[in-house]
């Protein structure tokens, strides 16, 4: 800023010596003033500026500690999981069943080979496995079809417990699925619970998958004549495959 006073100096001739004066000090004022209200929008703008800006960094944290919240609450549910299943396995399988529609369950057997049944492939004979991924537990197709697991939408393949038919089923077309007797997994889980029950007279035995936290089903064995399988060496028979022990390994 700069103020030009040169009209308003005097000399020992002058006669007007107060007017200049004044003149002077209004050329200050004004330009003060001006200076002044400048200063000020610069100011107004600045902290407009940093007060968006600070919105915006506002908004980018608390949507951050509203993530970090959630991967809590989720960690803390895994916490409170794995507490139940150390004191009480069976309870906490029970309650999973429970949720599934598995009534009339018969016997719960839990077993661990170590790893060792991953080198034994024991596919269905008639079914191959669906190519998709493990939704969870779901009343109908469309729920299933809509569910968008982990931000990532369903697609064939994909399957599901169907907590209204229960039974595992995949998804075939949009808002459709098929029953299938077996999961995505090729290989006898290293850790698994065998869960024996009747729906509707047929005799059933399930395998559940204990190595994923969605305990997906691994295979499933039908029989309708009574006993499901007396263990001896030769094949039994059922709906969708035929079991065998073969060198102490299961095979299906």
């Amino acid at each position: 800023m700069s103020i030009d006073l040169s009209g308003a100096k005097i000399d020992l001739l002058d006669k007007d010596y107060p007017q200049k004066h004044n003149d002077a000090m209004d050329l200050i004022e004004l330009e003060i003033n001006g200076f002044e209200a400048d200063v000020s929008g610069q100011v107004a703008a600045f902290e407009e500026e940093v007060g968006a800006e600070f919105a915006e960094f506002e908004a980018a944290v608390n949507a951050s500690v509203f993530a970090l919240q959630a991967q809590f609450d989720e960690l803390e549910s895994d916490i409170e999981q794995v507490q139940l299943i150390a004191r009480d396995p069976t309870a906490w399988v029970s309650t999973i069943l429970k949720s599934r529609g598995i009534a009339s369950i018969q016997a719960i057997a839990f077993f661990s080979n170590g790893g060792a049944g991953r080198r034994v492939q024991a596919p269905y004979v008639t079914e191959t496995r669906p190519a998709g991924r493990f939704l969870g537990d779901f009343a109908s197709a469309a729920s299933a079809w809509a569910a968008n697991v982990g931000g990532i939408a369903s697609v064939a393949g994909d399957y599901y417990w169907s907590t209204s038919g229960n039974e595992i089923a995949e998804l075939t077309t949009l808002n459709n699925a098929t029953a299938v007797r077996r999961g995505a997994q090729n290989y006898l889980p290293a850790e698994g619970v065998a869960v024996a029950c009747v729906t509707g007279g047929i005799e059933r035995l399930l395998i559940f998958d204990l190595t994923d936290p969605m305990v997906p089903l691994w295979m499933e064995f039908r029989a309708t004549s009574h006993y499901l399988w007396n263990g001896g060496s030769s094949n039994a028979t059922f709906t969708e495959c035929v079991l065998r022990w073969d060198g102490l390994r299961l095979w299906a």
